[in-house]
């Protein structure tokens, strides 16, 4: 989606949690557990984990989602 406002350009990453997981295992993400609505993930040989936030079917903020993705070196 594409906010413009003069000179203002404000793109937002609005996608679903299952498209976000989906996007995290193809890139090698694995989930090693679940606490509550919280999947911790984990990528192969690393120390380094994920909290991904997971509402099935619901929207992942855009902030949140921007995140996640520049944490997982997808962005």
């Amino acid at each position: 989606m594409t906010i413009s406002n003069n000179c203002v350009t404000l793109i937002l990453d609005i996608m679903k949690c299952d498209e976000l997981l989906k996007k995290l295992k193809k890139a090698g993400w694995r989930e090693i557990r679940q606490k509550g609505s919280h999947k911790i993930m984990r990528k192969e040989n690393s120390l380094e984990t994920i909290i991904l936030p997971y509402h099935r079917g619901k929207e992942v903020p855009s902030g949140t989602a921007s995140r996640i993705l520049r944490q997982a070196g997808l962005k």
